[in-house]
């Protein structure tokens, strides 16, 4: 099992045949690759810690703050969190890029050996994968200044508004962002070009992009349900998505971007030999990674 999962060698297709469409596709790589998704998501929440033991931190400080009656207490915790995830949801960006390259070769039924291909990631495209990460790590501090100002306003004339603006902007670019790292990895592009196909995309594939957004946080969700239904239990029940984000949360979910990443790239972007938009193999991206080094 750690053989497999080091080199890669993988032989999909003598035990399932050949997949007759996406979902069967999908389904095949899944079961193959199961052990795999979850000693990769293991090393992959190692790029995400400092944000979430972050949040945590401050963010319970905060509540703590507002149980005791103490606002300005509570609203300078909340700030400070903001500020601090900043930098810190930005740095997750080239593990993204990486995550995107293994998912992506994984997800179109492809050998491919996960360290390598996430090391080649890593390298061809950490600068432009800060980009997305950055725009990403504004979201909270946007909307936490929005709150407050909409607050003090009493929520009376326009901030409400610009603040419900403010949220559909926001959830329309997570749902962007789904599929922008696996354009960064496949086509040599300028973040604009990158930036705007992955919006372009989106709005073509609207309510697909929704629900592949909540497949992914289906983790929250089930705690948000439970929640519900036994509110004096909020406490205990955070083990059900600390588990499923540790094991295999975060990996599930990237494999499923790319998987329509690749529906999205194979209808729209059909590839044509000698142009600049073909796709970068291993290879190609480690000599590109070397002459730059160079």
């Amino acid at each position: 099992m750690f053989e497999n999962f080091w080199t890669g060698n993988r032989s999909w297709r003598k035990r399932h045949g050949e997949p007759r469409n996406r979902r069967e596709l999908f389904l095949c790589v899944l079961s193959d690759q199961l052990f795999s998704l979850i000693f990769l998501n293991l090393f992959y929440c190692l790029f995400f810690l400092p944000a979430v033991l972050w949040a945590i931190y401050l963010g319970s400080g905060a509540m703590t703050f507002l149980a005791n009656g103490d606002l300005s207490g509570a609203s300078y915790s909340f700030s400070m969190m903001c500020w601090g995830l900043i930098p810190l949801i930005t740095i997750t960006g080239p593990a993204r890029a990486g995550m995107a390259r293994v998912m992506r070769e994984w997800a179109k039924e492809e050998t491919c050996p996960p360290f390598r291909n996430f090391w080649a990631g890593w390298k061809a495209n950490w600068k432009q994968s800060l980009v997305p990460a950055f725009i990403t790590s504004l979201i909270p501090m946007i909307l936490w200044n929005a709150w407050q100002t909409a607050a003090a306003s009493g929520f009376e004339g326009a901030f409400p508004g610009l603040m419900a603006l403010a949220c559909i902007a926001f959830l329309f670019w997570l749902f962007a962002q789904q599929i922008i790292y696996v354009l960064i990895v496949t086509y040599d592009l300028p973040i604009k070009g990158h930036l705007r196909n992955a919006l372009v995309l989106t709005t073509l594939r609207l309510p697909q992009a929704a629900g592949i957004f909540l497949g992914s946080i289906v983790g929250i969700l089930i705690y948000v349900l439970f929640v519900l239904i036994r509110p004096q239990m909020y406490i205990a029940l955070l083990i059900i998505p600390v588990l499923y984000y540790f094991f295999i949360g975060f990996c599930f979910g990237d494999l499923v971007c790319a998987s329509f990443a690749n529906y999205l790239i194979h209808r729209y972007f059909p590839q044509k030999t000698g142009e600049a938009t073909e796709e970068k193999s291993v290879e190609e991206t480690e000599e590109e990674t070397e002459e730059i080094e160079q």
